[in-house]
């Protein structure tokens, strides 16, 4: 058998090396002994992902609504069939802690957190004091009253915003005994009485239409809502002069126009000035008077008896044909907003005073909410221009204006009595 002589034989060959050739022969050792070390950790590794695969598969679920889009998930209970002993059971709901997290005006993380606790009927008829209704955001009733909510703000940081706090308790109402039944589609509207409780007038030829509203819609009880029913914040006599007012600045050609609140329209004639409170919605409570203006709120002279219409506009907001939304409405005062939000931080709003609000329509705005005052339907009474709203209790109503929630000084004459 013949020899084969590789090429690498003379250098594994027993014979003298230079200095090069034993340290090429060193290292080469080396590194074969870390890649056989390097190869077992390999494979002691495999083993035991082997070993615990279904651990390290497992999916790993993210928060829904950070990087994972949120999926929309349903539950069904199933009740046991009744007995004749058997009782229905009803849900009560246990302590809820609510998280809100935002960023502050440094760009730092910060945790809004509202506490919202069960209580029970005797608890409520328990007699209180100043320092047990201080701090109360919210009292929440269901529909059998056997069980409550009352939020209890827990944490307050930084500049905690009133209108997502009040959302967050909105969105915490409780929900309905699992006995009762709960209506997946709205009935058949009955028919709409006048309210003649009121002891307003009926204007003769009128008819009033309810429109759908857009967005969400009110985190409080309608009369207990200060930013609808003005008569919550009150108001007081202001000595600023009581005559038009001229600013300088860009104006609206657009904006309601007050003189339409007459029928012919009329130039401003103005009886008194007023300030209006600012309101605290911590404690639901009075604040010190509005003073970024020298009035927040005005008198106009008018007679008692007459139609009032709401102050015109020519931009519509629903199938070209109404102009104002009825925000609010009780049987001295109405809430007029120039959007279908069911809110006064967008837009235009217009509080009007003093005014016996027509029957048809406060009844019409009473079907849209339930016996707490809690929106019911999705839409509200929409009005035209020349579409009277009520009549004038005195010889004098009260107007104030809003826009995106800030009341304005309605003795402006470049904004409110262009013409």
């Amino acid at each position: 058998m013949s020899y084969i002589k590789l090429p690498f034989h003379d250098f594994f060959a027993s014979k003298p090396r230079s200095a090069w050739e034993q340290l090429i022969l060193q290292t080469s050792l080396r590194l074969l002994g870390l890649g056989g070390s390097l190869s077992g950790l390999g494979l002691l590794l495999t083993g035991f992902a082997w070993l615990h695969e279904p651990t390290l598969n497992s999916v790993i679920s993210k928060p829904c609504g950070m990087e994972t889009p949120c999926q929309p998930v349903s539950y069904a209970i199933k009740s046991p069939q009744p007995t004749a002993t058997s009782q229905p059971k009803h849900f009560v709901a246990d302590t809820l802690n609510l998280v809100a997290i935002r960023k502050n005006r440094d760009d730092k993380i910060i945790r809004d957190t509202l506490t919202l606790k069960p209580i029970g009927l005797e608890e409520l008829a328990r007699p209180r004091t100043n320092d047990d209704t201080r701090g109360r955001v919210s009292l929440l009733k269901n529909s059998n009253q056997a069980n409550m909510l009352i939020g209890l703000p827990s944490v307050r940081t930084d500049e905690l915003s009133d209108i997502k706090l009040r959302r967050q308790i909105a969105l915490a109402r409780t929900k309905p005994a699992l006995n009762e039944q709960v209506e997946s589609s709205p009935k058949s509207p009955a028919p709409i009485k006048p309210d003649n409780d009121s002891g307003c007038p009926t204007l003769p030829g009128v008819h009033y239409a309810t429109i759908p509203i857009e967005g969400s819609t009110i985190d409080h009880p309608d009369s207990q809502h200060a930013d609808l029913n003005l008569a919550l914040r009150g108001y007081i006599a202001s000595n600023a002069p009581a005559e038009l007012t001229l600013y300088n600045g860009a104006a609206d050609n657009d904006a309601p126009q007050m003189s339409g609140l007459f029928e012919p329209s009329r130039g401003a004639d103005i009886r008194n000035t007023y300030q209006i409170n600012q309101w605290q919605w911590d404690c639901n409570c009075r604040g010190e008077p509005i003073n970024d203006w020298g009035a927040t709120m005005t008198g106009l002279a008018a007679t008692q008896g007459e139609a009032i219409y709401p102050p015109t506009r020519q931009a519509d907001i629903y199938r070209n044909q109404y102009q104002a939304l009825v925000l609010y409405a009780d049987e001295r005062q109405i809430t007029l907003g120039y959007t279908r939000q069911d809110s006064v931080v967008v837009g235009y709003v217009v509080h009007l005073q003093g005014v016996c609000v027509e029957p048809q329509l406060l009844s019409l705005y009473r079907a849209q909410n339930d016996a707490n005052g809690w929106r019911q339907s999705r839409q509200l009474p929409a009005l035209t221009n020349r579409q009277p709203l009520g009549t004038a209790i005195d010889n004098e109503i009260q107007i104030a204006i809003r826009d995106n929630g800030a009341f304005l000084d309605p003795r402006s004459q470049k904004d409110w009595w262009q013409r």
